[in-house]
Formats: structure tokens, sequence, C-alpha cells
């Protein structure tokens, strides 16, 4: 590798683990796609978030819309801080494990279970 190579290579390296707290690359879509989430539901772009979840995700939440979901997960909006703790991954199926803390200080420890739906990860659960 030249100069340059190496430095996108270990700038790619240090992202990968900044962000997901892991050097796996397979693990780092679920954990983006979970925080995605998160972030869109709690800035309110509610058809952002919906993309993000399975096909039976969104249909199991038809009867009360992802509206609805996003404002329970996020306390309407006051996410401060998300963080994940961990990514366990079986095949086609992840759970990220992660930590909220709201604008009132009040945290939680939450997962979120994901599958590989046509190629791309979505939250299930």
């Amino acid at each position: 590798m030249n100069g340059k190579q190496t430095l996108i290579f270990a700038a790619t390296v240090f992202v990968l683990v900044g962000f997901s707290g892991c050097v796996n690359p397979f693990q780092v879509a679920p954990a983006a796609v979970t925080r995605s989430a998160y972030d869109a539901c709690n800035a309110g772009r509610y058809a952002e978030a919906e993309k993000l979840f399975s096909s039976s995700a969104r249909q199991a939440m038809s009867g009360v819309g992802v509206k609805y979901i996003c404002d329970m997960a996020t306390r309407n909006g006051t996410i401060q801080n998300f963080k994940i703790d961990r990514v366990d991954m079986r095949g086609q199926g992840a759970t990220v494990h992660h930590t909220i803390r709201y604008k009132n200080g009040d945290t939680k420890s939450d997962s979120d279970d994901l599958i590989v739906e046509n190629g791309a990860w979505r939250i299930t659960r």
C-alpha cells in the first residue's frame, strides 16, 4: 500500500471502531441501522424511520402507526444521547444492545433485533 491507501485504510478502521465499538464491518450495519432509526424517530422523520423496519414490524405497527412507536421510544423526541453497547450476530440476525440518555437525565438500556430483508438490515423488534 502506498501512503494515501494506508491513510484511507487507517481512517476507515478508525471510523468503524469509533462508530460501532467493534472491528467487524458486518456488525457496523445493524448498529448503523439502529442508530439511524432512533435518530430519525427523535427528529420526527417518521417516513425515514419506517423504511428501517422490517415488513413484519411495519405490519405489526400498522394499528398504531410509526409516529406512535417513534414517540414512545424517544419519549417525544427527547433523546439526548444514544450509545451502542454491543452487537450480537448470528447468521442473518443481530441484536443491537444500546443505552439511551434522555434530556431529563433518565437512562434506559434496551436492545433491538434485526434481520436481513431483501439484502438490507432491518429492525424487526
